[in-house]
C-alpha cells in the first residue's frame, strides 16, 4: 500500500551540503511524498504500464497517484512530473539491525537512522508523456546539535530495481564497494575514516531529487506547484502495486 505523507516533520527548511559548489544554505522543497510500506515496488515498471509519445498527465496521475512536485526544466522548459518514493520506517532507529553480519565495523549512534530514496521523473512535451527517468539514493542520517550524513551514494541500476529498503549494515557495504571499485583497490583497503566521512547537512528526499535533477533531465528543473490530489489520482494503481 501507497500513502501520502505532508514530509513537514522529515524535511528542514534549509539544507546544508557540503558538495554544493557555494555550499551555502539551500531551500528545500516542501510538499509530499511516497511512502512505501515494507518493500519497494519495481518502478521500473512504469516503462511497461504508460507509453512514451502517447499516454498524458492523466494517464500517469491515475496509475501513480498525487505528483510529489511538478518542475519544468530550465532550457528546454519541458514539464516534469516527479515522484519521490521513502519507506515508512524512514526514522526509525536501528535496534533490529544484525550488526553481526556487517562487512564494516559501525559504531553508530541511537540518533541515527538509514534512508533508501527512490524518484521517476516523467518528462512531457506539453500533456504527452516524452520520457521517463530514474535515480536512487541511500545514505545514513546523523542528527544531535548539528546534522550530518555519511556514505551518500547512487543507487545502481541493480539496487534501484531491488524491492529492499536497505539496512544501515547495507548502505555502509554499498558504500564501501563502490569506493573500491572507484579507486580499483580491494574492498579490504578502503578504511573506517573513508567509510564514515562525516557530510554536514540532511540531504532529504525530495530535495536530493530537486538538486540532482540535472545529473538525471540534463538540465537543471524549477518547482512550479505541489498539485492537489484529484479524485481520480491512483484509481489504477494495482497495476503499479502488483511486483508478479
Amino acid at each position: 500500500m501507497i500513502k501520502k505523507l505532508i514530509a513537514s516533520t522529515l524535511i528542514a527548511t534549509t539544507i546544508v551540503l557540503t558538495g554544493c559548489s557555494s555550499k551555502a544554505e539551500l531551500k528545500a522543497p516542501e510538499g509530499y511524498t511516497t511512502i512505501i510500506d515494507d518493500q519497494f515496488p519495481d518502478l521500473t515498471k512504469a516503462d511497461q504500464l504508460v507509453s512514451k509519445g502517447k499516454s498524458t498527465t492523466d494517464d500517469v496521475r491515475s496509475i501513480f497517484g498525487t505528483p510529489n512536485y511538478i518542475a519544468k526544466t530550465q532550457k528546454t522548459n519541458k514539464i516534469i512530473y516527479v515522484y519521490c518514493f521513502v519507506p515508512k520506517d524512514i526514522m526509525k532507529g536501528y535496534t533490529g539491525t544484525n550488526f553481526s553480519r556487517a562487512i564494516v565495523t559501525l559504531g553508530l549512534s541511537k540518533n541515527g537512522w538509514q534512508n533508501t530514496n527512490k524518484v521517476i521523473y516523467f518528462v512531457f512535451n506539453d500533456k504527452t508523456l516524452e520520457d521517463i527517468k530514474y535515480q536512487g539514493y541511500a545514505h545514513v542520517q546523523f542528527h544531535s546539535f548539528d546534522p550530518w550524513y555519511e556514505a551518500f551514494q547512487f543507487l545502481t541500476e541493480e539496487e534501484f530495481k531491488a524491492p529492499t529498503v536497505y539496512s544501515a549494515n547495507e548502505i555502509y557495504q554499498m558504500y564501501a564497494n563502490k569506493l573500491a571499485q572507484k579507486k580499483g583497490v580491494p574492498v579490504e583497503q578502503i578504511t573506517q575514516e573513508e567509510i564514515h566521512k562525516k557530510e554536514l547537512g540532511s540531504p532529504t528526499f525530495v530535495y536530493v531529487s530537486y538538486y540532482n535533477g540535472s545529473l538525471v533531465l540534463g538540465e537543471g528543473i524549477k518547482v512550479l506547484e505541489y498539485p492537489k490530489p484529484k479524485k481520480t489520482d491512483g484509481i489504477k494503481s494495482a497495476l503499479f502495486l502488483n511486483r508478479k
